[in-house]
């Protein structure tokens, strides 16, 4: 008999959501489940155990978005000249655009040297006009100074911070940066100071790795833009997301149980913690959005039939409906061991075993950071 467990978990901290009469109090509108892929370990040998920890969201009414502090970076590279220059003009000014009256726009173009183009501006106000002017100065030339770029649109940002509201870099690449060195660091950098990323890469010759891991690192996300043509539906489809912002600095620590080992988790980014707990960041939540932590264990042998505390699950983020805090949501993942191979064989649970399979080819072992 197939055996899953499967909890929901729904409490808040402390510092926030719980609340007394006339303070914010915690929406509920991001969910923590945990599902194994069996609930049955063998009591003769050491076994991997995988799980499935699903963030996801309810759907919310008519939820004010705060203001977004963007900083928009091209690649303006040689590469660029042509359709790609073209495109990402016209994508950029169609973000101008999107944005509201209150929302912030700082334009950074790199090729063999790095230009702002556009210093945040507050759209409010502002002379649309020269902005636009400036977007279409744009040019295609030289070679690829990613590094400079990224520090400077982080710059951007970070001198007109918004603490309450969306603070998000978007860089566009369809190149290898003249020097890497710096870029990841920035982006981790990036992360800690809650500026996400999303990074995308345009055409076939970027360097995929690297920009996947600058989203990753930062918390955001990363895309392939096949055509030239797409990346102003990217851009506005990002916009549409901040729109729907439900919460900030997704950080979700895990917790191994007694003879219980975290042997790695599948395309995340980690952080190792004492006592053999780690740490995943997971940037921020939109509607509709849901984020799978595929965590790998293994569990030393037990008695038939004795019950095994594999894991705790705590998710800490940042309320961005209500104001409420920081907000914790905890999910408790048990097993039973068993002697009988045919029994473990029959609770195999396929859905979460091949999500698992899909993404091992990004995996991320923990002892890649050990060393």
């Amino acid at each position: 008999m197939r055996r899953t467990l499967l909890l929901l978990a729904l409490g808040a901290c402390a510092c926030g959501g719980v609340g007394t009469a006339g303070e914010p109090r915690d929406p509920e509108v991001v969910v923590l489940e945990a599902e194994l892929g069996n609930g049955l370990v063998s009591a003769e040998a050491t076994t991997e155990v995988v799980t499935r920890l699903r963030v996801r969201t309810r759907a919310l009414q008519n939820a004010p978005r705060p203001p977004i502090n963007l900083a928009l970076v091209v690649d303006t590279s040689g590469s660029m000249e042509g359709a790609p220059i073209a495109d990402a003009r016209a994508a950029s000014l169609s973000l101008l655009d999107t944005l509201r009256p209150e929302d912030r726009l700082a334009v950074i173009a790199f090729h063999s040297e790095t230009e702002v183009l556009l210093e945040s501006t507050r759209l409010e106000g502002a002379d649309l006009g020269e902005l636009r002017a400036r977007i279409g100065r744009m040019q295609a030339r030289g070679t690829t100074d990613l590094g400079g770029g990224l520090r400077a649109g982080l710059e951007e940002i970070v001198r007109h911070f918004e603490p309450e509201g969306i603070n998000r870099l978007v860089l566009l690449s369809d190149g290898v940066p003249n020097d890497a060195a710096p870029v990841l660091p920035l982006a981790q950098a990036a992360g800690e100071r809650g500026i996400r990323i999303t990074a995308l890469g345009l055409g076939l010759d970027f360097d995929e790795t690297l920009l996947a891991h600058v989203a990753q690192r930062s918390g955001g996300r990363f895309h392939f833009v096949e055509e030239s043509s797409m990346v102003a539906g990217v851009f506005a489809n990002e916009v549409l997301r901040f729109e729907r912002l439900l919460a900030r600095n997704l950080q979700m620590e895990l917790r191994p149980g007694p003879g219980v080992h975290i042997d790695g988790v599948v395309g995340q980014q980690i952080t190792p913690l004492s006592n053999g707990h780690v740490q995943v960041t997971l940037g921020d939540l939109s509607e509709g959005e849901e984020r799978d932590v595929i965590v790998r264990m293994q569990a030393s042998p037990r008695r038939p039939g004795a019950a095994v505390e594999l894991l705790d699950a705590v998710l800490r983020f940042e309320d961005a409906v209500a104001n409420a805090g920081r907000l914790e949501r905890r999910a408790y993942l048990g097993a039973r061991a068993s002697a009988d191979d045919a029994e473990i064989e029959a609770s195999r649970n396929r859905d979460v075993e091949s999500a698992a399979a899909r993404m091992l080819v990004v995996r991320i072992p923990l002892q890649r950071f050990l060393d």
